[in-house]
């Protein structure tokens, strides 16, 4: 119920709501400007001033919520990719290392063989 006097008091405020778009001084000829402005706001009493108040402060609270959960769902995304990327370059580094170490097999012999030959020689 607080919320629907809000809204009556929020529509109240702007002026909406009548469903008469003659009253806002519409003329036919529409410059689509400031029709709004001729027409005086209607004072508000504080109650009403105050279920304003109070559903801008819900809204806010609605909108801090919301950009919580957003931010921990990117953070839970940027902390899965990280996971990921960090095993596939593990797995990148494991066959380098891999390949390194089976180049340097093949090429042991050059290394024993060259040093006995050159003390032989």
């Amino acid at each position: 119920s607080a919320s629907a006097a809000a809204a009556a008091a929020a529509s109240a405020a702007t002026g909406a709501g009548d469903g008469d778009a003659s009253s806002h001084g519409s003329d036919g000829d529409d410059d689509g400007g400031d029709s709004m402005q001729s027409t005086p706001q209607p004072k508000l009493s504080a109650a009403e001033r105050a279920a304003l108040r109070a559903a801008d402060k819900a809204e806010r609270k609605r909108v801090r919520e919301l950009a919580k959960q957003r931010k921990a769902a990117l953070d839970r995304v940027r902390e899965k990719q990280n996971k990921e990327i960090g095993s596939a370059i593990r797995a990148s580094k494991d066959v380098k290392m891999k390949y390194l170490m089976a180049q340097a097999d093949i090429f042991r012999h050059f290394v024993t063989g060259g040093g006995a030959a050159g003390a032989s020689g």
